[in-house]
This record gives structure tokens, C-alpha cells and sequence, in this order.
């Protein structure tokens, strides 16, 4: 893939007449002094190993950082309740996953509510209705499952504020 990068990027630069950089540049000293920014350094890209080691590598590191950071802790079991709120998922209504939710969210959870949701909801998919998130939301009396309702609210609404923020 970087090979491929890097012969793309070659072929941008030849027609449009862009010449590779080359040669190292004079090191200068500062040893007496604190630098906050780069002293004009550049990595000399001119073959593949170079843009593997210097660019593409790097690149990688940075995204996998962050993919580690959006969604490990917190983040990764917020993720598994949510999930935990969708018919179509292996872990629909898993106490395990939902509990996670409700402490991040200070709900008081109601194991039973739980227990009867199940039962009513497959009934529902007996009848032929497979219902998303939104449908089994509207499925809930705000009476009967008030703890269910709110944490499928959460549900709904975490997407959108992560949306928004971004």
C-alpha cells in the first residue's frame, strides 16, 4: 500500500513539474537553547523504505492512537450498552452490557423490567414485527419499563451528541 502511495504520489509530482527535494540539510547547533518548534528538518521521501519509515508508519500510529483512545474504558462499554439496546444484536437487552450504561448514567436499573421486555418484545418479532431501536422504544409504556425507557433514550441520543461534538 505505501508502494502504491508512493508511486502515485511520484507520478503528481511529474506532471506537474515538481522536483524531489534531495540532500540533507546543515545541522545547526542549539544546545544553549530551548526550540519549541521544528529547525527546518525534512525527511528526504525519495524512495519507498524512507516513505514507509517516515510517513505512512507514523500515520498509522497516529490513527491507531486514536482509535485506541475513542474507544477503550468508558467509551467501549457505553458502545456495548448501546449495542446492547438494538434487536438485531447477539447481546439485545444483556443486563451485563445495559448495567454499564445505567451506572455511566446514574439510572436505577429494575432487573425485572428487563425480564418482562423480553418476553413481550419476542413476542412481537412472532408476529412477524422486527423492530430497530426506535420501534422497540415506542414499544415501552413509560409507565411500565420507566428505566428501560430512558436508558434506550440514551441510546438513541449518545450518537448524536458524538456527532455533534465532533
Amino acid at each position: 500500500m505505501a508502494e502504491d502511495l508512493y508511486k502515485k504520489a511520484k507520478a503528481i509530482c511529474e506532471t506537474n513539474y515538481i522536483q524531489e527535494q534531495g540532500g540533507p540539510r546543515c545541522k545547526q547547533k542549539m544546545e544553549e537553547y530551548v526550540v519549541e518548534s521544528s529547525c527546518g528538518t525534512s525527511s528526504n521521501l525519495n524512495n519507498v523504505e524512507l516513505l514507509k519509515k517516515n510517513l505512512y508508519f507514523p500515520c498509522l500510529d497516529r490513527m491507531i492512537n486514536e482509535l485506541d483512545q475513542r474507544f477503550t474504558g468508558v467509551r467501549a462499554d457505553l458502545m456495548k450498552g448501546i449495542q446492547a439496546c438494538h434487536p438485531a444484536s447477539a447481546t439485545f437487552l444483556s443486563e451485563e452490557f445495559l448495567i454499564k450504561v445505567t451506572v455511566h448514567y446514574k439510572i436505577q436499573l429494575k432487573i425485572q423490567e428487563i425480564r418482562v421486555v423480553k418476553k413481550f418484545l419476542a413476542r412481537k418479532k412472532e408476529t412477524g414485527a422486527t423492530p430497530d431501536v426506535l420501534s422497540a422504544y415506542r414499544y415501552l409504556d413509560s409507565d411500565m419499563f420507566p428505566t428501560l425507557k430512558a436508558i434506550f433514550q440514551v441510546a438513541m441520543t449518545i450518537p448524536v451528541r458524538s456527532c455533534s461534538c465532533e
